[in-house]
């Protein structure tokens, strides 16, 4: 079975003191793009929100570092007034694209219950975006692994397959003939909440006659020489490469029949698949 979030969550719960209250810093409704959306072009490690109506800290922490857009470029690059607040355990969160935030006290922590934006009627702020850190690993985790879980039932949605061997691209679907040797797998799949488009899914699982042969996890990236890379080494530019398809990895057929899985599974547990029977020959 592929990896559950529920582990990983577990875990990351019981290294963090007993009195960590985590919440979304912005109503969920105003959620633009989820971790690792396409925005711009590009896979973007941040939560964006917009026209959204207040704005609170994701948990109380100390103020790391605020500036305003001239003073500093922000971390993930952005404009607006930039705020890093410092959490236990060497956690950091990030918030870009503010508006100018006056409401930061004078002792340097800012409380779970403040407003950073505050709510006021008829008043929305254009955008924010929302990043949690891990300093301790150099790290930028799913803030979904975090933040309280959104009541959700649905499973991802399983839009298309495509197979990639040098110039040669296929399209998955039942019968399908290749040649053996490696294959680039990419995916195109949403994780819906309601009507709305919520995430990409968590877990991508490939199966080979009921045997995993594959599987990526977008729970964490890393950075390194100004790159950004997935916990299994490979770099976002590459793993995105196609515009709304995730490449979770290769997958070799050799000659006979192949019975193939594609399992996706999201942060809440919910689990969806295609089978697909192909003919591979020499």
């Amino acid at each position: 079975m592929p990896l559950k979030s529920g582990i990983f969550q577990l875990i990351m719960f019981l290294c963090l003191p007993p009195l960590f209250a985590l919440q979304w810093p912005v109503d969920r409704a105003f959620l633009a793009s989820s971790f690792l959306d396409d925005t711009g072009g590009r896979a973007d490690p941040a939560m964006v929100f917009r026209n959204y109506d207040s704005l609170r800290p994701f948990e109380q922490g100390r103020v790391l570092y605020h500036s305003t857009p001239d003073s500093w470029t922000s971390l993930p690059p952005g404009g607006g007034d930039v705020l890093i607040l410092e959490h236990e355990n060497d956690f950091q969160s990030l918030y870009t694209d503010l508006p100018v935030l006056e409401n930061l006290g004078e002792t340097g922590v800012i409380k779970g219950n403040d407003s950073l934006c505050p709510g006021k009627e008829g008043l929305r702020y254009e955008v924010c975006r929302f990043a949690i850190r891990d300093a301790r690993e150099d790290r930028l985790v799913n803030p979904l692994v975090l933040l309280p879980a959104v009541k959700d039932e649905q499973a991802p949605e399983f839009s298309s397959c495509l197979l990639v061997k040098g110039d040669e691209t296929y399209k998955l679907e039942e019968n399908l003939e290749l040649q053996a040797g490696e294959y680039k797998v990419y995916i195109k799949a949403r994780d819906y909440c309601g009507k709305k488009a919520f995430s990409l899914p968590y877990v991508y699982s490939l199966y080979n006659l009921g045997a995993l042969v594959l599987e990526n996890c977008l729970d964490t990236v890393y950075e390194r020489a100004g790159a950004l890379y997935l916990r299994n080494g490979s770099s976002l530019d590459s793993v995105f490469s196609r515009h709304s398809y995730f490449c979770p990895g290769e997958i070799g057929f050799i000659p006979g029949g192949v019975r193939l899985e594609l399992a996706l599974t999201d942060n809440g547990g919910n689990e969806s698949s295609q089978i697909y029977n192909l003919k591979v020959k020499r």
